[in-house]
């Protein structure tokens, strides 16, 4: 088997999310069953509408219907596309008309959710009431959660070889979680230089962003290196970005079953997330399996060619296997909030961030765009301040003069006597002393006069 490289520098775009005031229903987009009986039963039948009249209730014909294999307790896995805030899911029981039949519909279930796909939490069991018969009406199960999928794990039906049900629906909102804009990497039209190495031989790999359809709404990198281009894909279900695919140098796309989890936010130091998909090889015509682990190992002061940041170390392990082939690569990735992977590198391959451009064009390297003496990409990164406003916290003391003298720049200390010195920080700032020694503090001359109407010391 071929095998390739990966290069993740992680990227993303952000979605503008309607927010929707009433309940409405969710268009499920696509639905994984564990088993179907055959074609007259298949899963499709469950999101469609089918065998649904004006007034809401199933006509119990077994061709709107889905059943599974014999002697087999399913599994259901709903992807709504993107996250909502799930109110509550209507269920039609199988009904099929054939009353010797209706045994087959779920009793207890366990509903999952999840914002991935590969890590799910328990929402709760439910349970379901025997068909009657003929056409009916469906039963509500409420749930309030957050999740882009919803899977269903049946643990019992009414009796019957093989279950069943007629019709599902979700209904809820489209969800804005609070987040950060950004934080994995950039928006489109963004770009990154890295220098590094590669077996030994210097390198320079030039980054940009941009929206992709490939091969669903993804946010895709273009990395060039020497000449050489590659596509990287991911998506975010929030929290987490999700690797996805890429398109080689010979223009041969490979996208996985679903995103391999590659960053979460936030994150914390002994963190571990795993995470399986497939994949179709075109050169050999064979699904493989795929994996990725990731790990965090360290928070990390790294010194780049602009400046110092806190980065968290990951430890990633990507593997392939199955058709005889079994594969892992371990490299490690240096990821800083909002400015993305920083660092990387594997057995052969080195890389660091040495310039950027982001928030389209907006920031750099050097920019501060509210003067307070503190880099815009470092409010961002490292201090949690809003690099568009001189003063966070309103307490008329700025941003840079906190962080130069150790002041929290995100909570108003004005007022407090950091040194103990008698005089107050506010005042401290104003008459170019040190806050935080006791020994650094405003003379009581004459000179000083007109500011002791200002004075707090006793």
């Amino acid at each position: 088997m071929k095998r390739f490289s990966i290069y993740f520098f992680l990227c993303v775009f952000v979605l503008g999310i309607n927010i929707s005031k009433g309940s409405e229903l969710i268009e499920v987009v696509a639905l994984k069953a564990s088993s179907h009986a055959n074609i007259d039963y298949n899963k499709t039948h469950l999101c469609d509408g089918s065998g649904l009249g004006p007034t809401g209730l199933h006509d119990g014909q077994y061709y709107n219907m889905w059943l599974s294999s014999n002697l087999d307790l399913p599994t259901l896995t709903f992807d709504l596309g993107q996250i909502y805030s799930v109110d509550k899911v209507d269920i039609w029981q199988y009904n099929y008309q054939n009353f010797d039949l209706l045994n087959r519909g779920v009793n207890d279930f366990i509903i999952f959710k999840s914002l991935d796909g590969n890590v799910f939490t328990e929402v709760k069991q439910a349970s379901l009431s025997k068909s009657t018969g003929g056409s009916i009406a469906a039963q509500t199960i409420l749930l309030d959660c957050q999740a882009r999928y919803i899977r269903f794990e049946v643990l019992s039906n009414h009796g019957g070889a093989q279950t069943g049900l007629s019709e599902v629906q979700f209904w809820g909102t489209q969800s804005a979680p609070d987040r950060l804009p950004d934080i994995y990497g950039y928006d489109a039209d963004n770009r990154f230089t890295y220098r590094g190495t590669e077996e030994g031989n210097p390198v320079s790999l030039e980054t940009s962003v941009s929206p992709s359809t490939f091969p669903q709404a993804t946010y895709g990198l273009i990395n060039q290196t020497n000449g050489s281009t590659t596509h990287v894909e991911f998506y975010e279900t929030w929290p987490f970005l999700n690797y996805w695919g890429f398109e080689d140098v010979h223009q041969r796309q490979t996208a996985f079953s679903s995103g391999l989890t590659v960053a979460w936010y936030p994150m914390h130091v002994d963190e571990m997330k795993y995470s399986t998909a497939t994949y179709w090889y075109w050169y050999d015509g064979y699904n493989y399996n795929v994996s990725m682990d990731v790990k965090v190992l360290a928070k990390e002061t790294l010194a780049l060619d602009f400046g110092e940041v806190e980065a968290f170390k990951l430890r990633c392990k990507f593997r392939v296997w199955g058709n005889g082939a079994d594969e892992e690569t371990e490299f490690y990735q240096w990821f800083v909030p909002y400015l993305g992977v920083v660092k990387y590198e594997d057995n052969g391959s080195h890389y660091i961030l040495s310039d950027f451009s982001i928030f389209g064009g907006v920031i750099d390297t050097s920019t501060d765009a509210d003067h307070d003496g503190l880099k815009d990409y470092l409010e961002l990164a490292s201090y949690g301040t809003d690099w568009q406003h001189t003063d966070t916290d309103n307490d008329n003391i700025p941003d840079g003069y906190e962080v130069a003298y150790g002041l929290d720049p995100k909570s108003n200390d004005a007022l407090e006597d950091s040194d103990g010195d008698g005089v107050s920080n506010y005042n401290e700032f104003r008459r170019g002393t040190d806050p935080t020694d006791p020994g650094s503090y405003p003379s009581l001359g004459l000179p000083w006069l007109p500011l002791l109407l200002f004075d707090d010391r006793e």
